[in-house]
């Protein structure tokens, strides 16, 4: 972020305490785990090389941080267990599922 202070007027808003955080799985269609963390009310991006997802973590709070991961845990095991698969999406790098 160095260089943005080094542009005459721009200055950095919020800190700049963000973080990109991207997740595959070995075991279980990362795009199912997608839609069901949706279905959550998590906004998450899609990738598509590598099969990945990824969302943008802020300065939470630790109950939004423990939020997450309970959520993530309890879609893991449903898409493990039901074996649910979504079609690979056709968009990349994006938050929507497109045709």
């Amino acid at each position: 972020m160095a260089f943005v202070a080094q542009c005459p007027g721009l200055k950095i808003v919020g800190g700049a305490e963000l973080n990109v955080v991207g997740i595959r799985s070995e075991y279980s269609d990362i795009y199912s785990i997608a839609s069901r963390m949706k279905e959550y009310g998590w906004k998450i991006n899609i990738l598509k090389e590598p099969e990945a997802i990824q969302f943008v973590l802020g300065p939470l709070r630790d109950e939004y941080i423990t939020l997450l991961v309970n959520d993530l845990e309890k879609v893991v095991e449903v898409v493990r267990r039901e074996g649910f698969r979504v079609p690979t999406p056709a968009v990349v790098y994006s938050d929507e599922f497109l045709d």
